[in-house]
């Protein structure tokens, strides 16, 4: 955590009404910030002086091309007064969230951004102070929704309330020692809107894009050839693959010599995983009765390829195959390759079924694993549910 000594008396700070407004569930963002030894903390900022959360991330959900989306993240910043915001709040703790503008925002000459948010705090006792036998269990101290607000991006403009949170309920006992954990909400309803009058828009085909799935596996009108150490070959058609897929363009138009001629070796790719490309770039669909390793496999050419739907695709087709005796290879997958359709359907399948998976080989192969960070965020999977990650809420989407 980033703290700054900063001191400004004439900073204004926005109080918004009481109302409690439901969150839409759409392209809601979690994001969770930990104090750590918060009793310390607090201590070096009296009345009027605050610290900041490092800023954070809230990804755009709807990626739509043409519906008006922009698909850049939305940054944003938490701020603290441990001990008020004026001799008059000394015994309330302040809490607020602030929109930082990005470039995307600055050259779209943005004046702010409206928001639906909520607040969460949790004190976290320190295992020393409960015994090492004990682990430790977050407490809800409050949460509190606030209505829909325009976040301007103005140095002194922070939303939220001065008086959030009383200290005598903060401190319970002066003498213990915990973590402070306080999580945002924040909902995107404009996103969501356009998304739901985006989808009821009738989708209409191309009538010669319908025609491209019955050419594959028909050699008519082929000139190429793919051929691979297994034996195997695949005849395909140039203007398809290279409409498909940049990578194929490259290849295909002659900027590599492979692609001048008419049979092309295939050498780092089996002809399974190759196979299962060219059928979804002649179809946009994933063959069916494909084993699991093959998917995976494909997964990890995706990216190389050039084929981010594909990519996303397959992430799906992985993630509803979770099972007890690959989730933490699936889990391993996903924080490897940031993925969070994968670490999401992996850490609900285990957080669910904690008890019975918390002792076993795979619990080992993941502690094993060696990054804390990965380990952490597992840990607050299972503390305050997968949708508590800061960036779990990109669903998996068909």
């Amino acid at each position: 955590m980033s703290m700054k000594w900063l001191f400004q008396p004439s900073r204004q700070v926005a109080e918004q009404p009481d109302q409690n407004v439901k969150l839409a569930t759409p392209d809601q963002f979690t994001f969770t910030w930990r104090v750590k030894d918060y009793h310390e903390i607090a201590d070096l900022y009296p009345t009027g002086r605050w610290f900041y959360s490092d800023s954070f991330a809230e990804p755009n959900q709807v990626q739509l091309k043409g519906v008006g989306l922009d698909s850049s993240e939305y940054l944003w910043r938490m701020c603290m007064y441990p001990n008020g915001v004026s001799p008059n709040d000394n015994n309330y703790l302040g809490l607020f969230l602030k929109a930082i503008p990005t470039d995307h925002e600055r050259d779209g000459n943005s004046s702010g951004r409206e928001r639906t948010y909520a607040f969460e705090v949790y004190r976290l006792e320190s295992p020393t102070s409960l015994g090492s036998a004990v682990a430790p269990t977050p407490v809800l101290l409050k949460n509190e929704k606030f209505s829909k607000t325009r976040f301007g991006f103005g140095s002194d403009q922070v939303f939220g309330r001065r008086q959030f949170l009383k200290l005598s309920e903060v401190y319970p006992d002066p003498t213990s020692k915990f973590d402070l954990i306080v999580r945002v909400r924040i909902t995107n309803e404009e996103n969501a809107a356009l998304l739901a009058a985006a989808l009821d828009v009738p989708h209409v085909e191309f009538p010669l894009a319908a025609q491209i799935p019955r050419y594959f596996d028909d050699e008519r009108f082929c000139d190429v050839e793919f051929t691979f150490t297994c034996g195997s070959r695949i005849r395909a058609h140039r203007i398809i693959l290279a409409s498909q897929s940049k990578y194929f363009e490259s290849l295909l138009s002659g900027q590599w010599v492979e692609g001048r001629n008419k049979t092309i070796p295939i050498k780092e790719i089996d002809y399974e995983i190759f196979r299962c490309v060219m059928y979804y770039l002649y179809t946009g669909k994933l063959e069916e009765n494909l084993e699991l390793d093959t998917f995976k496999a494909a997964y990890m050419k995706a990216d190389m390829l050039g084929l981010e739907a594909f990519g996303k695709l397959l992430a799906i087709r992985i993630a509803e195959d979770v099972n007890a005796d690959n989730w933490d290879e699936i889990l391993l997958l996903g924080w490897q390759m940031g993925d969070t359709c994968l670490k999401s359907a992996s850490l609900v399948f285990l957080t669910t079924r904690w008890d019975e998976l918390k002792n076993t080989e795979n619990m080992q192969r993941v502690v094993g694993c060696g990054n804390i960070d990965w380990i952490e965020e597992m840990i607050a999977a299972k503390i305050f549910g997968v949708h508590g990650m800061h960036d779990s809420s990109r669903k998996c989407r068909k």
